[in-house]
């Protein structure tokens, strides 16, 4: 249960990282290159910790990890073409 807590939490940090990334790039700024190595690097230093602390929910993490980036960024395109929309 903690790996799936922690997942979800994990996830979304990394979403946050994507988001600034995709935003900045988007607006046709300066593209702040910390957030794509943070958005790349996170998943695999939390989820290194994750196999050496609790071995025995890291399918859970990871599981859990990958479905709040994606469940956060499916709820984002919704907003955002709900706002263009009027």
């Amino acid at each position: 249960m903690a790996g799936i807590i922690l997942g979800l939490i994990f996830g979304a940090a990394d979403f946050y990282f994507l988001d600034r990334f995709v935003s900045s790039v988007t607006k046709k700024q300066k593209p702040n290159v910390i957030y794509a190595l943070l958005f790349l690097f996170t998943p695999f230093l939390f989820l290194l910790a994750v196999a050496f602390l609790i071995p025995n929910s890291i399918l859970w993490t990871g599981t859990a990890l990958v479905s709040m980036v994606i469940i956060l960024s499916v709820i984002k395109f919704t907003i955002q073409t709900i706002k263009q929309r009027k």
